[in-house]
């Protein structure tokens, strides 16, 4: 038996071995995922000369094929959302700034504005998959909302109603189904991995479209029998997951819903061929991402007049900030060397100003770095709320760890509300209320009376207070997680037993986790743009010294 029969896709990308029907999809080293469609693409991750076809994407429950690139030049390519224009993020209102700069940039050509949205389009794709190690993309993307969604929905309708009445006709006019079959022969050709050539000849001999022609001229296609090859076929090349999705095509017996079920089917795996092969190339991506994203901003960067306008505002604000500080307490981590004020800024961008665009080198990171300063936020919140109620009650609840935890992950939930850059638009009545329940419970369980009418104002005005940033209690804490996270940069590692600094305790675990996630994309995101930084600096200083 050959490979064709030994192995099988899995999920996302191989099935286990003991399905002997299955067409062999293991992953090939020569495989790779081609990010740019150019022959040096990831500095030569592309090996042999092997370049994969354009993975397609098809509009639900129609067959026409969409490459999944902004060019037709080839090459695996998704298309997000411009990393340099609103996502509209829940913390961060970022507009488009006008080519990064306040003065007008310079003329460049179409063909110039076309590849550095390529690269940039590039740039964005690989770094999602590297510092994201669960991306992959949806296989159930949401509908279309507004016109947009009405007019594909009339538009797909349309096109299947009009081959019902073909198909319905006597005698049957199957026009249509010859184009459609022509569709799943490219579809399935586009699934296949390269060494499925008996697979790809068998495909190729029995989807004859010059056959299936004469046949329609002369009234003769069994398209049934063409119908369950594709089935048979697509069988073999699914995921898993698929397995159920494709026994569920057997029993459809409506020639119209079978061809629009098989496209939809066809649109999955196609999605799971996607993610195989981002699966497939994440661990050479992530050996050569740092200087292929350097590289690929740099080629940017040489389409803009001044494409580091903003970086270059936010790091000499956090200059300032390090020489004011290191006026008022000289320590080592208010020291004005470069490392210093590179994270002193990155500390700034989890305070981000709602009406001040981000740095380009982290708009990449806007969703990831604002989720981060949201949870920070709330983890400074829930400490204050902690502190707060703990000292009020005092020693009848001290120590009670349980309670702890309890007010902790109910609290957290509680602030959901939390989505912006402020505390002053929170409720924390609710969030008052089960705590005073909750400790009131704690006192009870131990035989002890609940808290008295004025115990409960306090406990009740002490957390409400605490909705603005100039709280005493929650600007220590808030300050204290900052200076933490400063600490926690100058360090080779963080470790799960690192000691937090007082007040901050009762949040360890979920800190420390929050502070691991933000440590390593600011460490990535240096790594990448850490000579941007020195140059701007360098330019900076001297700037100064002038002065």
């Amino acid at each position: 038996m050959d490979n064709e029969d030994q192995s099988s896709q899995g999920e996302g990308s191989t099935k286990h071995q003991d399905k002997d029907k299955k067409a062999d999809t293991h992953p090939d080293e020569d495989m790779m995922l081609d990010l740019s469609g150019d022959s040096d693409s990831l500095g030569g991750a592309m090996r042999d000369g092997h370049t994969p076809s354009p993975v397609p994407i098809y509009v639900a429950g129609s067959p026409r094929r969409i490459n999944m690139s902004p060019s037709a030049s080839g090459g695996f390519m998704i298309a997000p959302s411009p990393p340099y224009y609103s996502s509209s993020p829940r913390n961060f209102s970022i507009s488009p700034p006008p080519a990064f700069g306040l003065s007008p940039p310079r003329p460049v050509s179409v063909e110039q504005l076309m590849a550095a949205a390529h690269n940039v389009g590039n740039m964005n794709l690989a770094h999602q998959i590297v510092v994201d190690k669960d991306f992959k993309l949806p296989v159930s993307p949401a509908k279309k909302k507004g016109i947009e969604g009405q007019v594909k929905e009339v538009v797909e309708k349309a096109f299947w109603d009009h081959f019902r009445e073909l198909t319905t006709q006597d005698p049957p006019d199957y026009s249509y189904a010859m184009q459609l079959l022509g569709e799943m022969k490219t579809n399935l050709s586009d699934i296949l991995m390269p060494h499925h050539t008996r697979l790809k000849e068998q495909i190729n001999e029995v989807l004859d479209l010059e056959l299936i022609q004469q046949q329609v001229d002369n009234d003769t296609l069994n398209i049934r029998e063409y119908s369950q090859f594709v089935i048979d076929t697509m069988a073999k090349l699914c995921a898993p997951a698929r397995d159920q999705q494709i026994s569920s095509l057997k029993e459809i017996t409506d020639v119209v819903d079978l061809f629009r079920e098989i496209f939809q089917v066809l649109d999955l795996m196609k999605i799971d061929m996607a993610n195989f092969h981002i699966a497939t190339i994440r661990p050479q991506l992530e050996q050569q991402a740092i200087e292929y994203e350097r590289q690929k901003f740099r080629t940017f960067l040489e389409t803009q007049e001044d494409g580091l306008y903003h970086t270059k505002q936010w790091l000499m604000r956090a200059k300032q900030k390090v020489e004011t500080q290191l006026v008022s307490a000289p320590t080592s981590t208010h020291l004005p060397t470069q490392l210093n004020i590179v994270n002193h800024g990155y500390i700034d961008i989890l305070h981000w100003n709602q009406d001040t665009l981000l740095p380009e080198t982290l708009l990449m990171d806007q969703e990831r770095l604002g989720e981060l300063g949201l949870k920070f936020k709330k983890l400074a919140l829930i400490a204050s709320v902690l502190l707060v109620t703990f000292n009020t009650v005092g020693d009848l609840i001290s120590g009670l760890s349980q309670l702890v935890d309890d007010i902790k992950n109910k609290g957290l939930v509680l602030l959901d509300s939390l989505v912006k850059n402020t505390y002053s638009d929170i409720d924390l009545a609710t969030l008052s209320e089960f705590i005073i329940q909750n400790v009131n419970q704690s006192l009870n369980d131990r035989k002890f009376p609940s808290l008295t009418e004025s115990q409960t104002a306090v406990v009740r005005g002490q957390i409400e207070g605490l909705t603005t940033i100039d709280n005493p209690v929650l600007k220590v804490i808030s300050s204290r997680i900052d200076d933490f996270l400063r600490y926690c940069l100058t360090l080779t590692t963080i470790s799960s037993q690192l000691k937090v600094p007082s007040g901050l305790v009762t949040i360890q675990k979920d800190l420390l986790s929050n502070v691991k996630q933000f440590i390593s994309l600011v460490k990535y995101n240096n790594n990448v743009f850490g000579p941007f930084y020195a140059e701007i600096l360098d330019d900076i200083t001297a700037s100064s010294q002038q002065d």
